[in-house]
């Protein structure tokens, strides 16, 4: 029976196998260069109503000389037009452009003017009407120094104008060549306030993440909020993360409206530090529990939801020696599934995604090597269609399955079958009772969409002894994990261990009703806790996040 627990065990491992790397059949493009010349930073996209996808970006000249660059592309970012200069500018750091276009095709530029000067820095705006472009004007007087400009542009062709300035954001409007006085949406107190990027949804309703500190606090206290502009009122804000973060984070909205966020934060608290990338969305009016995708020490992270509702994120990892350009693509609320998409010596910065009813667009800079120069590059994602593999128990109270979810045909899937206390897995079968397999896990190609079935029956071999009513909670875990034992008379003394999937043994002891165990020593992942009672043991996997 011993030697049969700990195989079980080892299959049981599996489920914590959340977050796979799979090639995909259909990739990303080759990398295609925008523009080489100089140092190349802070790129940003969009694309009008004729699918042309235009790009702006800051381009050093020599100290405190920057220019800002637009380039375009009409077949789909294959080619790109010969960089302009849009500034005109002779002398001055021109930095952190955006661009917009309206239903009609004109666009619009905002950049940090001065950049050079922090006591001087203004927001400036430029327009193209589809033949030339307008003089700079300045958006941001009247509030001091002011930098780290953002613009979104609304379905009735508004645009917002935001700025950072004196620990708090700003914004003008722009509607039919009109602009608004300077707005301050959160005023009133001491605290700080940033804004990183905001998003607009069919109904104009605006989804912002940003920054927060209260009055009195250092830099070190930052935490990431997201805020709405819903019906002309701006929303409290809603705090997301506990640890310290890095500057990394993004925005999208998902077909139901609902924003979708990932950003950067310490998974350590003492050395060496790490850090993880994390991903949360609201559902209705609650935020859920973030997740963890990875802890590679990322950065340069950009979030998209394309039409099938699926969320893909992109980020930048260090990895032993070299740098990863990393795709993430979730499968369902507990699976993503990732493909390096190119490695380099250097890292790979400032991504910036946008979603088409058909494609990703991507762009970033790097350098391919110590050499060379940080050019602007463009990479294209071409969305297939969604093959949908289900699952389901047989019977429902016999156990539970992981795997299922959207994939794209060509897909490696792997699916897992995790038998309830009282129960042992039994074999995959597909809709018409076929058998395909006797492991617990089963992996394969997806061709179509799949309905499977995982078969259990009733043993005796791994119960709650006694009907004892052994618990675990919580779980997941951030590091402390309590063992409860109830309705088992005057003999409540229980034993316990806490093992790899593969058996090994890392802490074990004993205890009488309840009993607290400190995991945090231990690396996150998936760890089996096998409760030992009356002669019988109970095995339960416990996620440490």
């Amino acid at each position: 029976m011993h030697n049969n627990l700990k195989t079980l065990l080892l299959l049981i491992f599996l489920l914590g196998c959340f977050f796979r790397q799979f090639s995909f059949a259909q990739g990303w493009g080759e990398p295609v260069d925008i523009f080489t010349g100089s140092i190349n930073r802070y790129p940003k996209i969009t694309v009008d109503n004729n699918g042309v996808i235009h790009c702006v970006w800051a381009n050093y000249i020599e100290p405190n000389y920057w220019k800002i660059f637009y380039s375009k592309s009409t077949d789909g970012g294959q080619s790109w037009s010969e960089a302009y200069d849009v500034v005109q500018n002779t002398e001055l750091w021109m930095y952190h452009p955006h661009i917009a276009a309206d239903s009609e095709n004109n666009l619009y530029v905002t950049y940090d003017h001065n950049v050079g000067n922090t006591a001087a820095i203004q927001v400036y705006f430029q327009h193209f009407n589809g033949s030339s472009w307008s003089e700079p004007l300045l958006v941001s007087g009247g509030t001091g120094s002011a930098s780290f400009n953002k613009l979104v542009m609304d379905h009735n062709n508004k645009l917002y104008s935001f700025w950072f300035s004196n620990s708090k954001i700003f914004y003008r409007t722009l509607n039919n060549g009109t602009w608004s006085e300077i707005i301050q949406p959160y005023s009133g107190n001491n605290d700080y306030y940033g804004l990183n990027k905001a998003v607009v949804d069919i109904n104009n309703n605006i989804f912002c993440i940003g920054l927060h500190r209260y009055e009195g606090q250092s830099t070190f206290d930052n935490k990431i909020i997201v805020f709405e502009y819903i019906n002309g009122e701006w929303s409290d804000i809603y705090r997301i993360n506990n640890n310290r973060l890095r500057y990394n984070k993004d925005i999208d909205i998902d077909n139901d409206f609902n924003p979708e966020i990932t950003w950067s934060e310490q998974t350590t608290n003492t050395p060496p530090i790490e850090n993880g990338t994390f991903y949360s969305k609201r559902t209705d009016t609650d935020w859920l529990h973030p997740i963890l995708i990875n802890d590679n020490n990322p950065s340069e992270l950009a979030i998209a939801v394309d039409h099938n509702n699926t969320t893909h994120i992109v980020n930048n990892e260090k990895i032993e020696d070299a740098y990863k350009q990393v795709h993430y693509r979730k499968i369902n609320k507990d699976i993503w599934l990732r493909t390096i998409m190119q490695s380099g010596i250097i890292g790979f910065y400032e991504h910036t995604m946008l979603t088409t009813d058909s494609d990703i667009y991507l762009v970033y800079v790097h350098k391919p090597n110590p050499e060379a120069e940080y050019s602007v590059f463009f990479r294209k994602f071409s969305i297939p269609e969604i093959v949908y593999i289900s699952a389901t128990s047989n019977p429902i109270e016999g156990g539970t399955t992981t795997g299922y979810g959207n994939y794209y045909e060509g897909d490696t899937a792997e699916l897992t079958a995790i038998p309830n206390h009282g129960y042992s897995f039994l074999s995959w079968t597909d809709a018409s009772g076929e058998v395909l397999s006797n492991n617990v896990t089963y992996i394969f190609t997806v061709i179509k969409n799949t309905e499977l079935v995982a078969n259990f029956e009733l043993t005796n071999s791994i119960t709650s002894p006694n009907n004892s009513g052994i618990t675990l909670h919580p779980n997941p875990t951030d590091g402390l994990l309590t063992v409860e034992v109830r309705d088992c008379g005057c003999e409540c003394h229980f034993g316990y261990e806490v093992m790899t999937p593969s058996g090994v043994t890392l802490l074990s002891g004993s205890g009488s009703v309840s009993k607290a165990l400190s995991l945090a020593h231990l690396p996150k992942g998936m760890y089996l806790v096998v409760v030992t009672l009356g002669g019988q043991r109970m095995v339960q996997p416990v996620v440490l996040r």
